[in-house]
This record gives structure tokens, C-alpha cells and sequence, in this order.
């Protein structure tokens, strides 16, 4: 009789042992196969962000708005590309300067923007710029591109409308009246805004699209008009006036 338990104690453990391994082999051969599924997958960036797009929208607490949820930070570098011209020189900022506020007036076809001065000269200063709307990048690209970006995003507007720049300078008061009683600072400032007209012009910027002025306000701030450029006509002027007259 304590034979027969005995013999049955281990059938019973090497049946639980060929379990054990028969799982393990499973297993094995499982990871072996995902090992195997991984090395020959590809990663397409676009298609996951599609995705990880698509699962915010559904899951977000407001399904019905159109922005980006939050959890989905989008490409400047792409979308300097893409948009109309308001949008793709919001999406340059973005990847070259960051800090900054604007506001767009549809109805008057007029973008502004107020940044750091100090952050628009070391920007429109650094050397070595290339113009994002030529390169085929995939993710931000390190460099400076502010320039030569600017100038095709202003001359290549899908509604055949050439854009331009207004620079205003701030002085804390009244631009006149701070030239009588501070003549050197504006002098200074004067130079200042010389050298960062030349060196727009330099990156190619053309003179008819860029203009430079002083208004009263924060000194520490630049403002960067963006509006339609309308090219200067003599005869239009003239039959202007005479309508007028």
C-alpha cells in the first residue's frame, strides 16, 4: 500500500513538471516571435500621430472643439509649410523664438506680433540661416532660420498676396519729444534699428517689404506688423487726387 502512494506522488509531480515546461516553451516561443515581429516593423512617425490625435479628440472633455488636445504638441517645422501666412509665421516663431504675443485682425488682413527685442536681434543676428520651406526635415532641426524662412512664407501666399514687415521700436514716451530730451539713446536706437534693417536685407529680405519706425512704448519690447503689401502707383495716385480734387 505505501508503494502504490508512493508511485502515484510521482506521476502526479511529473505531470505537473511537463505542464510547467510545456508552458514555459510556450513562452519562449511567443517571445521569440515578437523579438522577431519587432526587428522587422517600421515606425511611421505620421501614422502615430494621427492616432495619439485621434485618441485625444475622443477621449478629450470637449469633443466637439478643433484645436490640438493638449497632450499633442504639433511640428512648428512642418507647419511652416503649411497654413496660410499668418499661420506659418506663427509656427516659425514658435521654433526659433517661442516667447512672444500676437493678434490677428482678419477683416484688415494684419498680424502683430511683441517680443523680446533682445531675442528678435540675437534671431535676426545669428549667422548661418537656412530657409526651413526648402528643407525636408522631420523633426525640429537645430539651427537659425529665421530670415530666409520669412522672406518665402511673405512671397509665396496661396492667395497671390505679397505680405511685408513693419518694425516699431519703442522709446517710453512721446517719439519727438524723446528725441529733444534724450537725443543719444535715440541715436543708439536709431543704429540699432540700422543694423537689424541691414541685416535683413543681407538674408535677402527685399527693401520694398520691410519698414522700420519708433512708437512710444515698452523699450524692452519689438513690434512686428505683418500686413498686405500694395505696391506704389503714380498713375493711381494721380487719378486719385484728381477724383479728389
Amino acid at each position: 500500500m505505501l508503494k502504490f502512494r508512493r508511485r502515484r506522488r510521482n506521476e502526479q509531480s511529473f505531470q505537473s513538471d511537463s505542464g510547467t515546461l510545456m508552458n514555459l516553451s510556450l513562452f519562449i516561443m511567443l517571445l521569440a516571435f515578437f523579438i522577431v515581429l519587432n526587428s522587422l516593423s517600421s515606425y511611421e512617425e505620421q501614422l502615430v500621430g494621427d492616432v495619439v490625435q485621434s485618441l485625444d479628440t475622443t477621449f478629450s472633455k470637449d469633443p466637439q472643439k478643433e484645436d490640438i488636445a493638449p497632450s499633442v504638441t504639433p511640428d512648428p517645422v512642418n507647419s511652416v509649410k503649411e497654413g496660410d501666412t499668418f499661420e506659418r509665421i506663427d509656427a516659425l516663431f514658435q521654433s526659433q523664438i517661442i516667447s512672444y504675443k500676437k493678434s490677428i485682425s482678419s477683416n484688415r488682413g494684419k498680424m502683430i506680433i511683441k517680443l523680446p527685442l533682445e531675442k528678435f536681434s540675437r534671431a535676426i543676428m545669428a549667422a548661418g540661416q537656412k530657409d526651413l520651406t526648402k528643407m525636408n526635415v522631420q523633426r525640429n532641426p537645430r539651427g537659425n532660420f529665421i530670415i530666409p524662412t520669412l522672406v518665402s512664407i511673405l512671397k509665396s501666399d496661396k492667395k497671390n498676396i505679397t505680405y511685408r514687415m513693419n518694425i516699431l521700436l519703442q522709446v517710453p514716451d512721446n517719439p519727438a519729444h524723446f528725441q529733444n530730451q534724450s537725443p543719444t539713446e535715440m541715436a543708439a536706437l536709431m543704429r540699432r534699428g540700422s543694423a537689424l534693417t541691414e541685416r535683413l536685407e543681407q538674408g535677402g529680405f527685399p527693401q520694398k517689404l520691410l519698414n522700420i519706425g519708433v512708437a512710444k512704448g515698452n523699450p524692452a519690447i519689438v513690434v512686428l506688423v505683418f500686413e498686405p503689401h500694395i505696391p506704389f502707383s503714380p498713375v493711381e495716385e494721380a487719378e486719385q487726387g484728381g477724383r479728389d480734387g
